[in-house]
């Protein structure tokens, strides 16, 4: 594969530790709206992950549905709140944190159907897959989910990646809307992928022409996933990057990672463990984390839960087309 010189991106999604403001990504929600929200919604309303309610004037929105058994609906959104979110996932950090979900009272399924009727305000929802554990996240992995067979729990750290999905490839946007909270620890991680590109210019560019070049990132069923780890898409760098599949995904397709490939993936991880380079963050309960997955590098802390499952930490993930 031929690839252009690497060149420095900078820009407002090149942020780390030390440079990345809260500010520039925390929005919160009008208090009023969020109060008339809840009112119109209660807990029992809607039985299933995939329903929810549908912004007023706007029946068969993408990822909208109705309030199951009541064919109420909310408020409509503040005019200019998707399109503040959209400019900062898109032109910005490309990080946001809505901040102030009314989750009280509501179920697992319930917060799920909140989440996808937002994000279907700013692209396409894809279809939920509750029995593998690709909406609600918890410490107890789902009956059925394919890991579920090495240990009941995932409460370990979580290393950086970009989320990978199937078919029909990684989607461009990520969220994680906390339900509850770990006891102890469960904070997210973000790195900006950026960051890691131009601290790689600086101080190991010989490995970014390998990282330009394809991976193997996994097969599924009558697919392959090959694609590089850094990609230039006219002015906008794409990222996608997790050495665990990078690595299971070169096994698969029977082709060994020759020195340099392993070099340049230590180098990728090296910038990674480099303290000033992640941005750590505490979700609260009705925080609505939103990542540009083609940017931003996302990971977790370890964590420690009560026995009890109600307890428990607990997000609702939607991927975005």
């Amino acid at each position: 594969m031929v690839t252009a010189e690497p060149v420095a991106f900078g820009g407002p999604k090149a942020w780390s530790r030390d440079t990345a403001r809260g500010e520039d990504w925390l929005i919160r929600l009008p208090v009023e709206w969020a109060e008339s929200l809840r009112a119109v919604t209660p807990a029992g309303t809607a039985s299933e992950a995939g329903t929810g309610p549908a912004p007023a004037g706007a029946a068969g929105a993408p990822g909208a549905g109705t309030a199951s058994g009541t064919g109420a609906v909310p408020p409509p959104l503040p005019s200019a709140l998707p399109a503040r979110v959209a400019s900062r996932l898109r032109d910005g950090p490309g990080v946001v944190v809505l901040r102030g979900w009314p989750l009280d009272g509501r179920s697992e399924a319930e917060c799920s159907a909140l989440a996808r009727w937002f994000c279907g305000h700013l692209g396409t929802p894809r279809p939920s897959d509750t029995a593998q554990g690709h909406v609600i996240v918890t410490a107890r992995l789902p009956a059925g989910h394919p890991d579920a067979a090495h240990g009941p729990a995932d409460d370990r750290e979580l290393a950086f990646h970009t989320d990978r999905a199937g078919p029909p490839g990684p989607p461009r946007l990520l969220g994680l809307l906390c339900v509850r909270q770990a006891a102890h620890g469960g904070e997210s991680l973000l790195v900006s992928g950026h960051t890691v590109h131009d601290r790689l210019l600086v101080r190991n560019p010989t490995a970014l022409p390998r990282l330009h070049q394809d991976f193997h990132f996994g097969r599924g069923d009558g697919f392959d996933r090959v694609h590089p780890v850094f990609r230039r898409d006219h002015h906008r760098l794409v990222v996608r990057y997790n050495r665990h599949w990078i690595e299971r995904g070169h096994r698969e397709a029977a082709a060994p990672l020759s020195p340099a490939d392993l070099a340049a993936l230590d180098a990728f991880d090296d910038v990674l463990a480099d303290p000033g380079t992640a941005v750590r963050i505490r979700l609260r309960p009705g925080d609505f984390l939103l990542l540009d997955n083609t940017a931003v590098l996302h990971g977790r802390t370890a964590f420690v839960d009560p026995p009890d499952p109600q307890r428990q930490r607990c997000l609702v993930r939607v991927w975005v087309d």
